[in-house]
């Protein structure tokens, strides 16, 4: 079955601008943590929203919920679901949603005072197929009470499962159809964490964050790679 987008139709998990690439997507919009993690037995949940956008290219925003849970010193686990919606005014009508949606599973673990390592994996699906994308990635961050300022990155692969075909041609082509391969991945962020309500980080304290982080993720596959600019931004409470 084929699936009709216009050229300027899609950005992360379809077609890229003119430049008319099938990607197979990662499981996660915008890594937005600092390294702290929390005592066993305490929950995190966090919203996150983002915008991500290639130069000339449409714009794709994001909605992420995320829980995690303390499940022993300097160890939690998460779990996250994700949705992006891939915006395209001027493209013409397709069939497909343009909706990817994704959830992911992973850990934490603080093996030094401003260090971390984050380890995952998730799956999804959107009109170019279902797919599969580990990842993993290390944190930087100096921890204060006041405001904590982060540098992440990550490096991932995302597998096509079952890809679709999606017609990438324009009004000058005839048709031209492109399957997801598979792509591999690396982002980077800088971004600052607020901590509202500080306390030492104790089981059964409530207390909560603001986080803001910027981010350029490189995609590439066997064909083609491109590079976006990414903004997000989010809040967590932990009890």
């Amino acid at each position: 079955m084929t699936i009709r987008f216009a050229c300027t139709a899609a950005l992360l998990t379809l077609v890229v601008g003119c430049n008319r690439n099938v990607y197979s997507p990662p499981a996660r919009a915008l890594p937005l943590e600092s390294v702290a993690t929390l005592p066993e037995g305490d929950t995190g949940v966090q919203l996150e929203g983002g915008i991500h956008s290639r130069l000339f290219g449409p714009d794709v925003l994001s909605g992420t919920v995320r829980v995690r849970r303390g499940v022993a010193d300097d160890l939690d686990a998460s779990i996250e679901a994700s949705t992006m919606y891939v915006q395209g005014e001027n493209a013409r009508p397709v069939r497909a949603s343009r909706a990817i949606h994704a959830v992911r599973g992973g850990v934490k673990w603080r093996f030094a005072k401003p260090l971390a390592m984050t380890a995952g994996v998730g799956a999804g699906y959107s009109a170019g197929g279902a797919f599969v994308s580990p990842e993993v990635g290390p944190i930087l961050a100096w921890e204060n009470r006041y405001l904590v300022p982060f540098v992440a990155t990550r490096f991932g692969v995302s597998q096509p499962i079952g890809a679709r075909a999606v017609d990438v041609s324009d009004a000058q082509d005839d048709s031209r159809l492109e399957k997801p391969i598979t792509t591999w991945l690396a982002t980077g962020v800088v971004g600052l964490r607020l901590p509202i309500g500080w306390a030492r980080p104790q089981a059964g304290t409530v207390r909560g964050s603001l986080l803001a982080g910027f981010g350029v993720t490189h995609l590439f596959d066997t064909r083609q790679d491109d590079t976006f600019g990414q903004l997000s931004v989010g809040g967590e409470i932990v009890f």
